[in-house]
């Protein structure tokens, strides 16, 4: 397992210019979004590497709308308002996350690494959400023109997020 500390953000500016080189700024979700930023702002690239040599140069994945991060809570939770006024409670935070960089997983077209933090799925609690809820770092997501095909079983594996 690899330690690493990011910074939660709340509603962070959604890099629109990723998927659609026409629209070049940045915007916030609609929703509310909770990630945590690492600081590694391409390690996206190394992770797609692995993949490209498991499945050929022909294989490339958009890079994470909000830069490299871990989705903490999704745009499309609801959040009880009684719970409302703690959102950004934790605004700016340092939290260490821990994951295992041999666990590259498929959900629908997202790629992805599972990632343990016992503070995260406390906050997620806080906000009165589930707590089985499969925290990840997003390595990118498969054009529309790609196949999908049954990932390798040593490589990857599908998951479900919910």
């Amino acid at each position: 397992m690899i330690k690493v500390k990011g910074k939660l953000v709340y509603d962070p500016a959604r890099d629109v210019s990723v998927t659609n080189e026409a629209v070049k700024f940045k915007k916030v979700h609609k929703q509310r979004t909770l990630v945590v930023e690492l600081p590694w702002s391409q390690l996206h690239l190394y992770y797609q590497w692995f993949l490209r040599k498991e499945f050929g140069s022909w294989f490339d994945l958009q890079p994470p709308m909000y830069g490299l991060h871990v989705t903490v809570v999704k745009g499309d939770e609801h959040i009880d308002p009684k719970f409302l006024d703690l959102w950004k409670k934790y605004d700016g935070e340092e939290i260490e996350i821990e994951y295992d960089p041999t666990r590259i997983e498929r959900h629908w077209k997202f790629w992805s690494i599972t990632v343990v933090s016992p503070r995260l799925v406390e906050i997620r609690k806080e906000l009165g959400l589930r707590t089985d809820f499969r925290l990840h770092l997003t390595i990118g997501r498969q054009y529309e023109w790609q196949p999908m095909f049954n990932p390798v079983e040593q490589l990857v594996r599908d998951v479900d997020f919910n």
